[in-house]
């Protein structure tokens, strides 16, 4: 009886854990189901509307390239018909690119203004003096600045050197190194500047990378004019004047990344005077070498002389081995700083006689020779260095550094 009474003890416990488990299971069949959770990026589109637009029309005329060869007359309709369509299309796709990358480009200066706004204190330059080229460590000058200096010259009566700054000022210094600025006459950088050839005048011209031009009196130190200079042809947003140049006080002309150089009458800024639209990249150079000549660099990679009054065709070029951002003039020529290229002699003739694409590794950006010609500096960017070289009385620059060919 005792034996019996177990067993029915232990099949009332295995029913009982049989009706817990089926319930667990019915409950289980009453929850909603649950599915894991994946968040997948979205599909990436490649181009814009533009873009997509473009590439339909290429397959369009793909379509009716074979009929077009069997001479079938609606094929060769829709074939003109497509050609014209895809030329507004490539159009478009430039403007939709450039508008895309000057999105980007106010997008970085955004991020850059807030950066430069919370590290203002770092922003600084200075402007340094070498007497003595065997020794320059011990025998340079250095005159700080508020901030970088992006370019720089002397007066026509070489009393002062002034310079344009990235804080929108202008630094004048005296002979004596003492240095005033300006006050703050663009909230944008400075790129260029250039005094008026009349020593009498005290009227200078600098360039901003906001697409202005400025006349400024560095005696009264006051802004004369000021106008809207360049912009970029797709979007019409204002870009980098790099280079700019006056011819005398009512004549400037100045040159941008939009690969135009013009031609001002101060007199009448709604417009300008001329334009010059031989160039393939921005325009980084230009220097009054005539009354009516000028000699121009620029990121196409070509030196030009061009007659002002004939300007279609250069009277002289010569093909460098990088961006040509500055030229300096030396006693028998020129000598010019080509960015990646290096540097390179050209003589009177505009002939190339010396060069050194070596130089450029670190992006050069400045050079010139000392007044005898036998001793060579320039400065290169990424490294912050100044190299000086010079002859010996038995050499000369070609024989060290000749034409590659």
């Amino acid at each position: 009886q005792l034996q019996q009474q177990a067993a029915l003890a232990q099949q009332q416990q295995q029913l009982n854990a049989l009706n817990q488990l089926q319930a667990q299971q019915l409950q289980q069949q009453q929850l909603p189901a649950n599915f894991p959770n994946f968040n997948l990026p979205p599909v990436e589109k490649i181009g814009g509307p533009k873009y997509r637009q473009l590439l339909k029309t290429i397959e369009e005329i793909g379509k009716d390239l074979k009929p077009l060869y069997c001479n079938n007359k609606l094929s060769a309709e829709r074939y003109k018909r497509d050609l014209i369509h895809l030329r507004n299309c490539l159009r478009e796709c430039q403007a939709e690119v450039e508008k895309e990358r000057v999105s980007q480009n106010q997008k970085l200066a955004a991020d850059l203004a807030k950066l430069d706004k919370e590290h203002s204190s770092s922003r600084s330059g200075s402007l340094h003096f070498i007497h003595d080229y065997s020794n320059p460590s011990l025998s340079t000058w250095e005159i700080p600045t508020e901030g970088g200096v992006f370019r720089f010259t002397f007066l026509p009566d070489q009393s002062k050197l002034i310079a344009a700054l990235t804080t929108g000022r202008l630094a004048i210094i005296s002979s004596d190194y003492s240095i005033i600025e300006s006050d703050v006459i663009s909230d944008t950088m400075l790129l260029d500047v250039s005094p008026s050839p009349c020593p009498s005048s005290s009227t200078v011209l600098t360039s901003t990378n906001q697409g202005s031009l400025i006349l400024y009196d560095i005696d009264r130190m006051d802004t004369i004019q000021r106008w809207d200079a360049h912009s970029l042809p797709w979007t019409n947003e204002p870009c980098e004047v790099w280079t700019c140049e006056m011819m005398n006080d009512t004549v400037v002309c100045s040159g941008g990344e939009d690969t135009v150089l013009k031609v001002w009458d101060t007199r009448s800024i709604e417009k300008p005077s001329s334009q010059i639209k031989m160039f393939d990249a921005g325009v980084t150079f230009i220097e009054s070498i005539g009354e009516k000549t000028l000699l121009t660099g620029s990121y196409d990679e070509w030196i030009r002389v061009i007659d002002m009054r004939a300007p279609k065709t250069p009277i002289h070029q010569v093909k460098c081995d990088g961006g040509v951002w500055h030229l300096e003039k030396t006693r028998t020529g020129w000598i010019a700083s080509c960015m990646y290229g290096g540097w390179i002699m050209i003589d009177d003739q505009f002939q190339p006689i010396a060069q050194d694409c070596a130089a450029g590794a670190t992006l050069l950006y400045g050079s010139g020779l000392s007044p005898d010609g036998k001793t060579m500096a320039y400065c290169t960017f990424n490294d912050y260095t100044l190299s000086i070289s010079r002859l010996s009385n038995d050499q000369t620059w070609p024989d060290i550094y000749p034409i590659s060919s």
